[in-house]
């Protein structure tokens, strides 16, 4: 019931979904000079992320009205369920876990809501066309590719998975294709342990997987960093001096863990809640008290903490500030995965008595219905208000320019909700309002009031 209130959330989210900013200035590209042209010139004057610019462009062909994001949505989310049932499945087969299919299925469905709660900024992380196709179709290209290394078939689909994920993550983010390579190196690290237990999961050709995928995410990924475009860019960034450099990671650690512990985790505790039921039917013979299993995984949530810190590096590094919400998502999934991990663990190792556990089951799936009832009924009214307003306003500037050439002045949008704000700005020269004018082949100047 959950998962279908979730997709329900998702769906309608989709279908008001609408393209906004960068969206706009792809879309009269690809069109006007066509998509090796698009990607040249983002490479020479501003970004080197090739295959993720490639992807915007193309993709955009297909683009006739708003059922384009609609489909586009969709799609991201059923690539991205299936990646976590992949990988999922691969992470309990590891661990000896046999479970039916739908099991695992509905399981991989709950890390996937836990995932889309946890993360910041939904709007731009999740349902911006231009973001999404760089830094959430990374992630999702880094999950597929994590799942195939994990899968011991070495079958022709499984090369080109792996061939195509490694070179999209080299290509679409470079903060993200730095961490993607720092978790394959420690991949490789373990493989090459002595250890006997460790060797027996990383056989002969999850080790070929693991060199092939570094090989061809580094070659990727040298293409984007040698683009000129990138040098522009860091231009219009702000500079620092070396203290501030030195202070900045620390800073957005702490920040991204206030920002967590003060606006994400109590929708991320309570999707993590029905892991601690699953670790419960899988209780060791062993039990221990709530103290001594905080004891036992203290040295893990240190790690961990430190962990989030060396993912924030690389985005904070290039900014000299707090990374854009859009660059966390990688953050957020692996906190997603963790809190599951802890729950699980928790379930599997606590004594809890069987009136504790009825009482926890009563509280998550009452909390939990409450909590997306009441969601999807906030986000519905929103979005489609949102929605309505944007479309009249496309369609009063084709009429209004259809008459003259004066400069058109609107009224400004309402709230967005958990959708991207096509808001544009007072100022005609802003780049978000000369996007919109390109993409509508318009001659007048727009604004908002």
């Amino acid at each position: 019931m959950l998962v279908i209130m979730f997709t329900l959330l998702y769906s309608s989210l989709c279908f008001y979904n609408r393209l906004a900013t960068d969206d706009f200035y792809f879309l009269w590209a690809q069109k006007h000079i066509g998509i090796i042209n698009c990607v040249s010139n983002g490479y020479q004057n501003f970004s080197g992320r090739w295959t993720a610019n490639t992807i915007t462009c193309a993709l955009l062909r297909l683009y006739n009205s708003n059922n384009f994001l609609f489909v586009f949505n969709l799609a991201i989310f059923f690539l991205l369920q299936l990646g976590i049932y992949l990988l999922f499945g691969n992470i309990i087969s590891l661990a000896g876990i046999i479970l039916k299919k739908s099991t695992t299925l509905l399981l991989a469905s709950i890390i996937l809501i836990n995932f889309f709660f946890t993360s910041f900024n939904l709007g731009e992380s999740w349902f911006w066309y231009t973001s999404v196709c760089s830094y959430m179709l990374s992630l999702i290209a880094a999950i597929f590719l994590f799942a195939n290394i994990n899968n011991t078939k070495f079958t022709l689909l499984n090369s080109l998975i792996l061939i195509i994920c490694s070179l999209f993550i080299g290509g679409a983010s470079e903060s993200f294709a730095v961490i993607t390579l720092l978790f394959l190196f420690l991949a490789l690290l373990i493989s090459l342990s002595k250890i006997q237990r460790i060797q027996a999961l990383f056989q002969r050709s999850k080790k070929q997987k693991i060199i092939l995928s570094i090989l061809l995410l580094s070659a990727s990924f040298a293409i984007t960093a040698i683009a000129p475009g990138n040098a522009i860019r860091l231009s219009v960034l702000p500079h620092s001096t070396p203290v501030h450099q030195l202070i900045m990671p620390f800073k957005s650690w702490l920040k991204f863990l206030f920002l967590l512990l003060t606006n994400r985790f109590s929708a991320t505790l309570l999707f993590s809640l029905p892991f601690l039921f699953f670790g419960e039917k899988m209780k060791s013979e062993k039990t221990i008290s709530v103290w001594e299993w905080i004891k036992e995984i203290k040295l893990v949530l240190i790690a961990f903490t430190l962990l989030l810190f060396v993912m924030l590096l690389p985005a904070t590094l290039v900014l000299s500030e707090f990374p854009p919400d859009r660059a966390l998502l990688q953050a957020a999934f692996i906190i997603s995965l963790f809190c599951c991990w802890l729950f699980f663990y928790a379930g599997k190792r606590i004594s809890f008595s069987n009136s504790t556990i009825y009482k926890l089951k009563l509280v998550t799936w009452i909390g939990a219905f409450a909590f997306l009832s009441y969601v999807f009924t906030q986000q519905f009214r929103t979005t489609k208000t949102y929605a309505t307003a944007y479309d009249n306003r496309i369609s009063n500037i084709k009429s209004e320019s259809e008459i003259n050439n004066n400069q058109i002045i609107l009224d400004s949008l309402p709230p967005s909700g958990m959708l991207y704000n096509a808001e544009i700005s007072a100022d005609t020269a802003f780049h978000s309002n000369q996007h919109l004018r390109q993409a509508l082949e318009i001659i007048n100047e727009v604004r908002v009031k």
